[in-house]
């Protein structure tokens, strides 16, 4: 037997992922009643099969900015789960669970050659000014602190 079987829980846990994360497609989005108190939360369901993740705010934020405010909209959409060790909560770091978007492929870059180095400026003469003072002769020049 094995004691993650009898401890496992009804919803996603952190240690249910890794750092790097799993790629998931969001099933629905549903609201829930969780815990002895009966708390109102809202939970997302996948296609694969993983466990629902109950949502905090900072989790729901990011859905909204990636796919919108709309729930609706999110169905279907590719999102990963991940363990973030540095999550704090009440003052203590307990890690817990993150989404982000998937990794795309990063954007051509400009090989260097094709982009021509700014020329550098050069000042006249005149409008360079009078040279900077040293300060009284004998002065130490290091600035006490």
């Amino acid at each position: 037997m094995n004691t993650n079987e009898i401890l496992a829980g009804t919803w996603l846990a952190k240690d249910d992922v890794d750092r790097r994360g799993v790629l998931v497609h969001v099933a629905r989005v549903s609201v829930e009643e969780v815990g002895q108190d009966k708390q109102v939360k809202w939970a997302l369901w996948f296609d694969e099969a993983l466990k629902p993740m109950l949502l905090n705010k900072s989790n729901i934020r990011v859905l909204a900015a990636l796919y919108g405010p709309e729930t609706k909209e999110w169905t279907g959409k590719e999102i990963i789960v991940y363990n973030d060790p540095t999550i704090s909560y009440a003052g203590q770091i307990t890690g817990g669970l993150r989404l982000r978007m998937p990794e795309q492929a990063p954007a051509r870059a400009i090989p260097k050659a094709a982009v021509a180095p700014a020329p550098e400026y050069t000042y006249p003469e005149d409008a360079r000014g009078p040279a900077p003072s040293t300060g009284p002769a004998g002065a130490d020049s290091d600035i006490p602190f």
